[in-house]
C-alpha cells in the first residue's frame, strides 16, 4: 500500500474517510471531481478531518502531484520494483480491465483488494463516517460495513447506473443492446443491495432519488454547488459561435459530439455558413479529432478557465442521447448566462421545458433550435438571463452546508 499525505495536518484516524475511484485536484476536468473537491472544502471549513482512499493507478498518481489534491491514501500492490510486486500489479490491471468489459460498474480491483490490508482496515475501523463516492465505490458497501460496523455509511450516487446502462442499450447505433440491458438489470440488483446497507444516500436531483429503490437509507438531494459568488453578465458576441463543453473521454459525451458534428452541424452551416463551432474539454480521441477537422470545428482540448469561452459563445449546446445524473455542463452554461440548447437527456436533473423551452430530440430539431438562437439572439439572451438568476439560488453553496451538518457532522454530535 502506498500512503501519500498531501496535507501536513491530516489525522491518522480522520473523522471521515472517502472511498473514491478518482482523486480530485484544482482544475480537475470532470464534473464529479469538482463536486468532490467542493465537498472536501466544505468539510474542512466545518473542522472535519478527511482522508481519501483511492486505487493506486497512473491517473491517481498524476492527480496526487497536482495542486489542491486533498490528503489521501493510494491502495494497491506494495511499492517496489521486484518481480512479485510487478506481477501483482499486472494481475490487478488485467483483472480490472477484463472485469470492466463485462461489468462497467465494477469497483476497481486494486481498491477492493487494498481495503483488506491491515493499515487500511485500521484506518476504517477508527473513523466516524465512510463516504463511498460514485456507484463503483458504493458496490463496496458490504465490505465497508464489515470492516467498520460502527461507522456511518454514506453513498454518493453521481448518477444511477441502471439508468445509464439502460439508455446505453437504447442509444442509436448501439451494437449490443441485449448486453447493456443485462448490465442494467445487474446494476439494479446492486442498487437494491446498497440502499439496504447504507445509512445515507446522497443524490444530485429528485429524478435520481426517485430512480433508486426504497431501503433503510435516508435519501438527501443536494444541488451541486456550482454557482459563482457573482453572476457574470453575458452579451452576444459579434461572430455567431456555438460552444460544446464536455469531458470527451466519456462515451456518452463522445457520442454527443459525434452526433453534433455528423448530423447536426451540417444542417446549421447550410443555413449559417458564417457560424463557428468550438469543442472544449479533454479526452477527444483521434477519430473525433478527424471528424472535427473535416467540418472546420475547433477542438480546444482541456481549457483551464472557461470564462472566456462562455463570453465568446452565442449559445451552448448539450446534445446528449445517453448518460445519467445531473449534467454539470448544462448548469455551468446556465450560470454563465449563455443561452442553452439541450436535449431532454442533456437537461435532465437540471431544468425542464418550463425553464429551458422546448427540448429538441432529433438532429433536425437541435439544428433548428440553434439556428433560432443565432437568428434572433435578443429574446434568447433575455431567457438566459432569467434562467441564470434562478440558477444562482438553486445551485449555491447552501446545499452543501446543510449536507455537512445533517449527514457528515451528525455522528460527531
Amino acid at each position: 500500500m502506498r500512503h501519500v499525505t498531501r496535507h501536513r495536518d491530516a489525522d491518522e484516524r480522520p473523522a471521515i474517510v472517502m472511498i473514491t475511484p478518482a482523486l480530485p485536484f484544482d482544475s480537475v476536468p470532470h464534473a464529479g471531481g469538482r463536486y468532490l473537491l467542493a465537498l472536501h472544502g466544505a468539510l474542512s471549513n466545518a473542522g472535519l478531518g478527511q482522508v481519501l482512499l483511492a486505487p493506486d493507478t497512473p491517473s491517481n498518481r498524476a492527480a496526487a502531484a497536482r495542486p489542491g489534491c486533498p490528503a489521501h491514501v493510494l491502495v494497491g500492490p506494495p511499492p517496489g520494483d521486484g518481480v512479485p510486486v510487478k506481477a501483482a500489479r499486472r494481475v490487478m490491471v488485467v483483472a480490472d480491465a477484463r472485469g470492466r468489459r463485462l461489468d462497467p460498474g465494477l469497483p476497481n480491483v486494486a481498491l477492493a483488494a487494498g481495503l483488506r490490508q491491515q493499515r487500511v482496515r485500521s484506518l476504517l475501523a477508527g473513523t466516524e463516517v465512510i463516504d463511498l463516492q460514485w456507484s463503483e465505490s458504493i458496490r463496496l458497501a458490504g465490505l465497508a460495513r464489515r470492516l467498520a460496523p460502527r461507522a456511518r455509511l454514506v453513498g454518493t450516487f453521481h448518477d444511477v447506473q441502471s439508468q445509464l446502462f439502460e439508455r446505453e442499450a437504447g442509444r442509436p447505433g448501439q451494437p449490443h443492446p441485449v448486453v447493456w440491458r443485462a448490465r442494467a438489470a445487474w446494476a439494479r440488483r446492486w442498487e437494491r443491495r446498497a440502499v439496504a446497507l447504507l445509512d445515507d444516500v446522497v443524490v444530485f436531483s429528485d429524478k435520481d432519488a426517485a430512480l433508486l429503490p426504497p431501503g433503510r437509507a435516508a435519501v438527501h438531494v443536494v444541488r451541486p454547488p456550482l454557482a459563482p459568488a457573482v453572476a457574470p453578465a453575458h452579451h452576444q458576441p459579434a461572430v455567431p459561435t456555438v460552444l460544446l463543453v464536455s469531458y470527451l473521454a466519456r462515451e456518452e459525451n463522445s457520442d454527443a459530439a459525434r452526433w453534433l458534428l455528423g448530423e447536426i452541424w451540417p444542417r446549421v452551416t447550410h443555413v449559417r455558413p458564417d457560424a463557428r463551432l468550438r469543442l472544449a474539454g479533454a479526452g477527444a480521441d483521434a477519430a473525433l479529432g478527424r471528424l472535427a477537422a473535416a467540418s472546420g470545428t475547433e477542438v480546444l482540448g482541456y481549457v483551464d478557465d472557461l470564462d472566456a469561452e462562455y463570453a465568446g459563445a452565442s449559445v451552448c449546446v448539450v446534445p446528449l442521447r445517453a448518460g445519467a445524473g445531473v449534467k454539470f455542463k448544462t448548469v455551468e452554461a446556465i450560470l454563465a448566462g449563455v443561452p442553452v440548447v439541450a436535449t431532454p437527456t442533456g437537461a435532465e436533473g437540471v431544468a425542464g421545458a418550463d425553464r429551458l423551452g422546448r427540448l429538441p430530440e432529433t438532429a433536425a430539431e437541435v439544428a433548428d433550435a440553434l439556428l433560432g438562437v443565432l437568428a434572433d439572439p435578443g429574446p434568447a439572451q433575455e431567457r438566459a438571463d432569467r434562467l441564470q438568476r434562478w440558477a444562482m439560488g438553486e445551485f449555491g453553496a447552501d446545499g452543501l452546508r446543510w449536507l455537512v451538518r445533517d449527514v457528515y457532522a451528525a455522528p460527531m454530535r
